[in-house]
């Protein structure tokens, strides 16, 4: 299967698990060996049907475009009818971080009873139990603060508070309108590192991901000897993916 991307996106070169993440504009070549292949455009994943569907050795080939707003199209540019479909192709570029204005819990990968959530104005890793814990584990997904591509997660049971980093501790702290703020509240949706669910990348600390470590929230690349976190390279990429699930609390 081979998908053409057009306009400055967030799309990369394919690996063999039809995973794309890198900034560029170009043409990607997948192996077709998965009923489904993803590729990652402008913050979101379009899940494609590749030519592994069909009984017929042809592939799937498509054009995904972005326009200056951000909205996804695409078009089948040669295939057969096991393929998506050229009127499905937008929808099927529907999944994201979030959608902007969408209530969100954060769901974590390796320890799937635990959200992300707020305590205390700390983010922590907790089991949902009570309604404030429901609301503390609910975020509202909003147009990244920084801009680009980014998104930022406001609290919905405190309006005008946003998820941050400061000194690498992922905290709940209002807005203020700082440069600092905004990018240090903004974070780029990546495919999960490993290799489920999404990972979220900090706009002003490239390779720094949002992470859980014995519990509490931080940034974290793995090689800042961060005591609390396994230096494990499978237990960061499993600690760094998470869930994107519908608001707990609605």
């Amino acid at each position: 299967m081979q998908v053409v991307t057009e306009s400055s996106i967030n799309a990369g070169s394919g690996d063999p698990n039809g995973v794309a993440t890198k900034s560029s504009t170009a043409e990607y070549g997948f192996r077709p060996t998965q009923p489904k292949i993803d590729v990652w455009v402008a913050g979101k994943k379009c899940s494609l049907i590749s030519s592994a569907m069909g009984s017929v050795p042809m592939g799937c080939n498509y054009t995904i475009t972005v326009n200056a707003k951000g909205e996804i199209s695409g078009e089948l540019r040669a295939g057969n009818a096991v393929c998506t479909q050229t009127a499905d192709i937008a929808k099927a570029c529907g999944q994201s971080g979030g959608d902007q204005g969408e209530r969100v819990s954060l769901k974590s990968v390796i320890s799937p009873d635990r959200y992300v959530r707020h305590r205390n104005y700390l983010g922590e890793l907790t089991p949902i139990s009570s309604e404030l814990d429901r609301k503390d584990g609910t975020f509202m997904v909003r147009p990244g603060l920084a801009g680009g591509d980014s998104i930022s997660f406001e609290s919905v049971n405190f309006p005008g508070f946003y998820l941050r980093h400061q000194g690498y501790r992922i905290k709940l702290h209002k807005a203020d309108g700082s440069d600092l703020f905004k990018k240090d509240a903004s974070f780029n949706v990546r495919a999960g590192v490993s290799g489920e669910g999404r990972s979220f990348e900090s706009v002003n600390y490239p390779s720094y991901y949002l992470r859980h470590c014995s519990f509490n929230m931080w940034i974290d690349n793995n090689a800042r000897g961060n005591n609390q976190c396994d230096p494990n390279p499978a237990v960061f990429h499993k600690d760094v993916s998470f869930e994107v699930v519908p608001g707990l609390y609605n």
